[in-house]
């Protein structure tokens, strides 16, 4: 079976459209998330948050998609690489390919471990669950513990909270 898929050589390579060849054997099932959820982790790594040196990225939820991000945040500038799961079985895998620290949420208060890792909040938190009440704590892992935008002096190539593409405007590592 053929996938088609977008292929990195390394963090600073241009993406290109390459045709992969899967064996027989495996089944759809199981290459799909390789297709698909592993593309769209490192995606939302590479295109969106593109941590710098010294950043630090949360994960919740590590999945195909968050396991993805976790592989591509270890490949990137990120020093903290965070993942934040329900399951012990994850989060190992998720230590296993690159998170520098694991929360199991179901056991301990991910928003303060996030808080004590990080020194207040979060460059970058991923979202891979698709849950509203995680969502809205990714939210507030980015957040001082005022509430208020962290206090990092923005430029162009680190725009506000909401601006439309922070890749767009951060540019490209040498």
């Amino acid at each position: 079976m053929d996938i088609h898929a977008y292929v990195v050589d390394h963090v600073d390579a241009p993406f290109r459209w390459e045709e992969l060849t899967v064996d027989e054997p495996v089944p759809l099932e199981l290459a799909g998330p390789l297709a698909c959820g592993i593309t769209t982790g490192a995606g939302a790594v590479l295109n969106t948050a593109n941590p710098g040196p010294g950043e630090s990225v949360v994960v919740y939820g590590v999945g195909a998609v968050g396991l993805g991000a976790i592989m591509t945040a270890r490949n990137s500038a990120a020093a903290t690489i965070i993942a934040v799961d329900l399951h012990d079985s994850r989060l190992e895998l998720a230590q296993r390919y690159g998170a520098t620290h694991v929360i199991n949420s179901g056991k301990e208060d991910s928003l303060e471990r996030i808080r004590e890792i990080t020194g207040g909040a979060a460059d970058y938190a991923i979202e891979c669950t698709g849950v509203i009440a995680v969502l809205e704590e990714a939210i507030e892992a980015v957040l001082t513990l005022e509430g208020a935008p962290p206090a990092a002096p923005r430029d162009a190539t680190r725009p506000r909270p909401g601006s439309r593409s922070r890749a767009a405007a951060r540019p490209s590592r040498p």
